[in-house]
């Protein structure tokens, strides 16, 4: 017969094995947690890693085609015209092509640019003029624009009139895209270029020079 020395020697030490068991069951799990964590923010700082990496390509992207667009509008608008009337014309040889103007405003001075303006228009011709420059002898055109019943055309032959299509395909590697829509087409860009504004899909004004500062 068993004595209940042995008996109580041995319920001890099953206590004993059965806690070690539980010690090293938690000690896994608080190893299995950590880890757990542990890939939890690896994985989150290679999220916003990415997500940082992709704004900024994007950013950079934008920057880059705004760039490019500010170039283009800036050729542009020194070389393209309506007819004679181009960006840079004194004010003498405008006159000269046209005789005296409509109507003109007095010179006043802008802050925003720090340059002296005035505004030509002809009426009979649908032209309308920005001039800068102190003197009558300084004057020269800064920004164009012209409207019925006008028959200036540019140099790629687009007039008031012209079908959209005929614009798109005219000036297709020079449009902004993120300017543009089925009532206006900027060339270049808002800060220099030439702009296309069209009612039922066909021009009704054509500006040469800087929408924007």
């Amino acid at each position: 017969m068993i004595s209940k020395n042995k008996i109580t020697i041995c319920l001890i030490y099953l206590l004993i094995i059965s806690c070690s068991d539980k010690k090293e069951s938690n000690s896994n799990l608080l190893k299995t947690r950590e880890n757990v964590q542990v890939n939890n923010f690896s994985n989150s700082n290679k999220d916003n890693v990415l997500s940082d990496t992709n704004e900024a390509d994007t950013l950079s992207s934008t920057y880059e085609e705004s760039n490019d667009n500010s170039e283009i509008g800036y050729e542009v608008m020194e070389n393209e015209s309506v007819g004679q009337l181009k960006y840079g014309l004194s004010l003498q040889k405008v006159i000269d092509l046209f005789g005296n103007p409509s109507k003109e405003t007095k010179t006043e001075l802008w802050t925003g640019d720090g340059e002296y303006h005035q505004t030509i228009k002809y009426f009979e011709e649908g032209i309308e003029l920005d001039v800068i420059g102190e003197s009558e002898t300084q004057k020269k055109v800064n920004m164009i624009t012209i409207s019925k019943p006008s028959k200036l055309k540019t140099l790629k032959n687009i007039g008031i009139g012209s079908d959209y299509n005929d614009v798109e395909n005219a000036y297709k590697d020079q449009i902004a895209t993120d300017f543009s829509d089925k009532e206006s087409i900027v060339v270049g860009s808002i800060y220099g270029g030439l702009i296309f504004t069209l009612k039922n899909n066909k021009v009704a004004s054509i500006f040469i020079g800087s929408a924007s500062e």
